[in-house]
């Protein structure tokens, strides 16, 4: 008991320490922009103070940039599931069977290697403008990472799990319910988490390029312009959004190294 006590104390203070670290870098990096500002001065660089105020101003203030911000959100929600459900099943399939791996794992694994925005032009022929070509090019990106992080972690899985599911005679769906998913919960949480950051990647640069609404034509517009405020403001937005749901994958992960003993492997993603 002593033991586990020394233990869990020792987690603890590795646990603040970090926190108080990453803490430690974000004031750094906030009193660097400053710094910056006053260098070149806010008409160049608007300072921190300005850029919360622009984002704070087109989201609840004067609201120029709520209606573009839910189409980013709503675009961004559509792309994640669709790359989540279409990867996890890649990734399962591939990952059970040794054949449909020996096959298709390269196509997979070069294809994701393709710098994506080289494709972006079919996308659009295909799906116009509009939020589905958003949501389809968005998935398009985060499909790859799920699915070879799933595909890795399922050929993982010890032979004894799989022994003991066909000795019980599972079904398909019993299987994967409850051998496959609990023996990747932790490459499931990396997963996730690559899936968002990238469908988001997808998202933007959708906007940027050709889109009729969201936080990536405003500042595809504020660009044009050289509207310095505005580029700060939405670029500030897109970080926090980032940011936030980031924070929440590290969460689960840290819960999941801390609480549960799971310790969470990215896969060399």
């Amino acid at each position: 008991m002593m033991a586990a006590a020394h233990d869990t104390r020792r987690q603890s203070f590795v646990l603040s320490y970090r926190n108080a670290s990453r803490i430690g870098a974000v004031v750094l990096l906030l009193l660097g922009w400053r710094a910056l500002t006053a260098l070149v001065g806010a008409a160049v660089l608007p300072g921190p103070v300005e850029t919360v105020g622009v984002a704070t101003e087109g989201i609840i203030v004067e609201g120029w940039m709520l209606a573009n911000f839910v189409n980013t959100l709503a675009a961004l929600l559509g792309s994640f599931l669709v790359a989540v459900g279409v990867g996890g099943v890649i990734g399962i399939v591939l990952g059970s069977r040794e054949s449909l791996r020996a096959v298709f794992e390269p196509f997979l694994l070069n294809t994701y290697a393709v710098p994506k925005i080289i494709l972006f032009p079919v996308f659009l022929f295909i799906f116009q403008f509009g939020i589905d070509q958003k949501i389809a090019f968005g998935a398009f990106h985060g499909t790859f990472p799920m699915a070879i992080i799933l595909m890795n972690a399922v050929r993982e899985i010890p032979d004894i799990h799989r022994d003991v599911a066909r000795s019980l005679q599972l079904s398909r769906w019993q299987n994967v319910r409850y051998v496959v998913l609990p023996s990747v919960l932790a490459p499931l949480i990396v997963g996730l988490r690559f899936a968002f950051n990238l469908s988001f990647l997808g998202v933007i640069l959708s906007e940027l390029f050709a889109a009729r609404s969201g936080l990536g034509l405003i500042l595809q517009n504020a660009l044009g312009s050289v509207n310095r405020p505005y580029i700060m403001g939405v670029t500030f937005v897109i970080v926090v959004i980032a940011l936030l749901v980031n924070f929440v994958f590290y969460g689960v992960q840290r819960y999941l190294e801390f609480n549960w003993g799971i310790s969470v492997d990215e896969g060399g993603m």
